[in-house]
């Protein structure tokens, strides 16, 4: 039994106006590029275009030639479609998904270039100049998923002309054409919306101080998660339209075939996309500063930064370089941070991070104590690995979730000097194994609360070089726990 002819009549003018369609799609795609790309809103449009270009580089170039070959090719296969009634029509669905195919290439080109060149970046450095050049390498990939939504959502204008034109079958065939080219363009914004949101979170985590990026890291973790939804249901979208035309035109098998194949090779650009980010976290990871030391017991509130200086043993080290601190180099090395955050970066309350590794010493931390005390520090920051699994991230922020150094965890001790006043609020205290005794209350060791909010009672115990940094941590955690601050005076300031 052979399929009916599609093609009812042959409407020349209006598949002359559907040809012009794809052309429309250049103006819609900046449009939505322009406002995908948020910032100073204040700069102008030219200037925030011109700034997009450099982030992107020669691949924004590659996206706008395949874009412009695209949509003639895609002007070609409208006229056909539209006159005769072809399934050929169809074709312009993964053409369309090409373009952000090859600003996904684009994006993968950008990250392999900084993960090649952050290699000889600082170890602490390489946090900020990774996700930076992510953030900017994204820009190609905006790019072509807007070429892809303005080239989709003008086609499926443009078969709305035919479905004008045309009856019987061919009807039916633009108009579920019509129906996926726009479920298709529903999906790519969505994507692109979303992809603003990731490119705005990394080039924050760039440009922000290290002690805000955890906090920034997590609200836009949880912001780009809220697409999750609606990518779901436009999908969902895109599949109930191919199935209902593939029973709609099950008088033609062929017709029907096509429609479900070639509409779903629209979603071959996000599928190359999503491949790409996957190679681009696998490579970026290889060239992260593995968490490497500093594990204590389970700490709560965030690090800003990894310690530079690690507890090991009766040994005080360089994390970095791994190597033993001398006294003389180290107290050299804590007086140089202090004076520099201090003159430089106008801390006036300075508290210095120390890994502690499991087995350190004692000994190893009232040196680092006197040492720090010595240079005029506030405090330090006891810091440790949780131990619970990592945090369930979006997969673009696979690769970039470790160098924020979200698993650092650290409990803040202040320094006072011998002989210092305990005013109103404050209260002294003795040490009875890992328990702090004050006049009116005891002190054990529970958690912590977040070391970002301001304690303003205190309790200023003085202790001896038998208290190890495991009594210490807890000591901090329940001080904080009773809301106060706890404050030591150093056996090396007596």
């Amino acid at each position: 039994m052979s399929e009916p002819a599609l093609p009812q009549k042959r409407p020349t003018g209006a598949a002359i106006t559907a040809a012009l369609s794809p052309f429309m799609g250049g103006p819609v795609a900046f449009a939505l590029f322009t406002f995908a790309l948020g910032g100073d809103r204040e700069a102008g449009l030219f200037v925030r275009l011109a700034q997009a270009w450099a982030e992107g580089g020669p691949f924004m170039y590659l996206v706008l030639l395949v874009g412009g070959g695209v949509a003639m090719t895609s002007a070609a296969l409208m006229f056909f479609g539209v006159q005769r009634g072809s399934p050929v029509v169809l074709a312009a669905a993964p053409l369309g998904a090409l373009i952000t195919g090859v600003g996904a290439l684009g994006f993968f080109n950008g990250v392999s270039s900084a993960a090649d060149a952050v290699v000889h970046a600082h170890p602490a450095d390489r946090a900020t100049i990774m996700a930076g050049a992510t953030g900017e390498s994204l820009t190609t990939s905006a790019f072509g998923m807007a070429g892809t939504a303005g080239l989709l959502a003008s086609l499926a204008l443009g078969c709305l002309f035919g479905v004008v034109a045309q009856t019987g079958l061919a009807r039916k065939l633009l108009v579920f054409a019509g129906a996926t080219f726009l479920s298709l363009a529903l999906v790519s914004a969505t994507a692109l919306m979303r992809l603003s949101n990731l490119m705005g979170l990394l080039k924050a985590l760039a440009h922000v101080s290290p002690l805000d990026r955890p906090t920034i890291f997590m609200m836009g973790n949880e912001e780009l998660g809220q697409f999750r939804l609606p990518m779901l249901g436009f999908l969902a979208l895109v599949l109930v339209v191919l199935v209902a035309g593939a029973l709609a035109l099950k008088e033609s098998p062929r017709t029907a075939v096509l429609l479900v194949l070639l509409g779903a090779g629209g979603l071959v650009g996000l599928g190359l996309q999503a491949g790409l980010t996957s190679l681009s976290e696998g490579k970026a990871a290889r060239v992260l500063p593995s968490a490497a030391a500093p594990s204590l017991i389970e700490l709560d509130g965030f690090s800003a930064s990894p310690p530079s200086w690690c507890l090991a043993g009766s040994e005080v080290r360089d994390c970095e370089e791994d190597r033993v601190m001398d006294d003389e180099r180290l107290s050299d090395e804590l007086a140089a941070h202090v004076r520099n955050r201090r003159e430089v970066d106008g801390d006036q309350l300075v508290s210095i991070p120390v890994g502690v590794v499991p087995k350190a010493t004692a000994a190893a931390l009232w040196k680092f104590i006197g040492a720090a005390a010595s240079a005029k520090a506030n405090g330090i920051q006891l810091t440790g690995q949780k131990d619970r699994g990592p945090l369930k991230v979006v997969s673009e922020l696979a690769a970039i979730a470790p160098l924020m150094q979200l698993k650092e965890r650290s409990v803040p001790v202040g320094f006072a000097t011998e002989g210092a006043p305990c005013d109103r609020g404050c209260e002294r205290g003795t040490i009875v194994g890992d328990t702090v005794k004050g006049a009116t209350v005891v002190f054990d060791g529970v958690r912590i609360i977040d070391k970002r909010i301001e304690l303003r009672d205190e309790v200023r115990v003085k202790v001896d070089s038998t208290m190890t940094p495991d009594h210490l941590a807890r000591l901090a955690i329940a001080s904080a726990n009773e809301g106060r601050t706890l404050v030591i005076v150093p056996a090396a300031a007596e």
